[in-house]
């Protein structure tokens, strides 16, 4: 099913082939199960899972939304999706991670087996909105390939590896400190996991990597190594690993006057 995703763009048509062996696939996650564990229930309308398996199918059938609204046999809407993916009740962190960690256990079941050559991996990439204005939280960040500010987020990511294969486990945006327009910031119930992700945007990386790190443990996920890139070699960081979570740790460790 992986192979015939990653070859064939997937026809919407729920009677052809891409369609069947797309819904298959998915099937075998059990999206329902992981979405009530999240907050996603009906509220009017499609079902939430009809809702989240038409926005992932447009990655493999190389749409963009706007696109996909236009299509007669999109049941898709842009203000429902929009609705859809702003409602604060739905951890949506939680989400990913819930099928990362399946994806990983059920369809790669050697990698959080403890075997010695597994590791976890961390790293951040950029996520740029060059044309962005208005988007909330969004802020000038320096880019150090471009030598130059870019708006942008940027994006934490873990993932695991068994030498093989590599699956992203979780991942969590952080915020930069100059926004592009501070009065995009939206206010949303402070018990609510949209008002813990607007919190966790504001903390370090080293501070979101090491409660990822923790997260991934306790899901199973332990390694017998944690590679990172020069930025997170730091003491403070690989002593709290070593202490909290028992991980050796590989890096190139930074230049500079303390260490």
């Amino acid at each position: 099913t992986l192979k015939y995703l990653a070859e064939n763009p997937v026809d919407i048509d729920q009677n052809s082939l891409g369609f069947k062996q797309f819904w298959a696939f998915f099937s075998l996650l059990n999206l329902s199960k992981i979405g009530k564990k999240c907050g996603i229930y009906k509220r009017s309308g499609h079902a939430p899972v009809r809702v989240l398996l038409e926005i992932v199918s447009l990655v493999f059938r190389g749409l963009t939304l706007f696109r996909a609204t236009k299509s007669d046999s999109s049941p898709l809407q842009k203000d429902m999706v929009h609705r859809f993916l702003k409602r604060a009740e739905i951890d949506w962190y939680q989400w990913f991670s819930q099928i990362a960690w399946k994806v990983a256990q059920d369809f790669m079941p050697a990698m959080g087996s403890h075997q010695a050559n597994d590791v976890l991996i961390i790293d951040d990439t950029m996520i740029e909105r060059p044309r962005s204005k208005k988007v909330e939280l969004l802020a000038w960040i320096w880019d150090h390939a471009k030598k130059r500010n870019v708006s942008a987020y940027q994006s934490v990511v873990l993932a695991v590896s068994d030498g093989m294969s590599v699956v992203p486990l979780d991942f969590r945006l952080k915020v930069g400190n100059h926004l592009v327009d501070a009065s995009t910031k939206q206010v949303v119930p402070a018990s609510t996991p949209a008002a813990a992700r607007r919190e966790q945007a504001h903390r370090t990386k080293l501070e979101l990597a090491i409660d990822m790190v923790g997260r991934a443990i306790q899901n199973g996920f332990a390694g017998s190594y944690l590679l990172v890139d020069s930025w997170y070699a730091l003491p403070a960081f690989i002593t709290t690993i070593v202490r909290d979570h028992r991980l050796h740790t590989i890096g190139q460790v930074r230049s500079n006057f303390r260490v």
